[in-house]
């Protein structure tokens, strides 16, 4: 039986926020590789490759975790690089990727990497990323700064609507719907469960919105795609509202 998900000190976050995904990566390896995550397939990587494009020159993908989502874009990119703090995930990812010429791949997070590179990228991919950093703030500055002059942010959450409904704890006391929480609960998908801790952060939409304006964002669009009807039947997920949300952002 998975633990309730319960609200913690922004220390205990800090605690979490990467060390969690070094027991993680590996059980997130076989989800991918054994088609486990439906949403994935079916919704987060196909929202973000659309946003790419079918030319993305220079990419950067932060928090690539163990590299599914930055082999597809290499597949379409000049060259990708792909960041995570996490090391257990960089080491998973750079071994996937290893036939891949145009990705390299560093354990260091994105504010490490901003400081460290001045190359600007022409877009910065952000996948189910946001949710899980306890700095949103430095999070977003840091990709503002990796981005060249006419550069685009692009990224999926949990949706912060209708997420806290989904995971179970909407009706928990000390959960507020405006209000910024840490929260440590298992990692899961649709079809599988870790019985792992992660963190994740519930914060409302306006606050994710008021960040990217405060790092430079301009013009951001935002969608919430559902997973196509054909697809929850076929394997057995059932979508009554939208899991994800989908953020675009410019530069100028």
């Amino acid at each position: 039986m998975p633990s309730r998900p319960a609200a913690v000190t922004r220390d205990q976050a800090i605690a979490l926020e990467v060390a969690a995904w070094d027991r993680v990566a590996p059980r997130r390896a076989v989800d991918f590789d054994e088609n486990r995550d439906p949403s994935y397939r079916f919704v987060l990587q196909p929202a973000i490759l659309h946003l790419l494009g079918p030319n993305p020159n220079f990419v950067l993908d932060a928090g690539c975790g163990v590299g599914r989502l930055t082999y597809e874009i290499s597949k379409r990119s000049t060259r990708v690089v792909g960041i995570d703090p996490s090391r257990v995930s960089a080491n998973l990812a750079r071994d996937h990727l290893r036939s891949r010429k145009n990705v390299t791949i560093f354990d260091l997070s994105i504010e490490q990497y901003a400081e460290l590179e001045h190359e600007k990228h022409d877009y910065c991919a952000a996948l189910m990323v946001m949710q899980d950093v306890v700095d949103l703030g430095g999070f977003l500055r840091s990709a503002r700064r990796v981005l060249g002059p006419r550069g685009q942010f692009v990224a999926a959450i949990t949706n912060p609507q209708f997420w806290p409904k989904y995971w179970g704890y909407d009706s928990e006391p000390w959960f507020k719907q405006e209000r910024e929480i840490f929260i440590r609960s298992e990692f899961r998908t649709s079809l599988s469960s870790s019985g792992i801790s992660t963190l994740h952060v519930h914060r409302p939409k306006e606050m994710y919105l008021s960040a990217l304006a405060d790092a430079g964002f301009k013009d951001v669009e935002t969608w919430e795609p559902m997973m196509p009807p054909t697809i929850q039947r076929r394997s057995g997920v059932n979508w009554e509202y939208p899991h994800f949300w989908v953020i675009r952002g410019k530069v100028q």
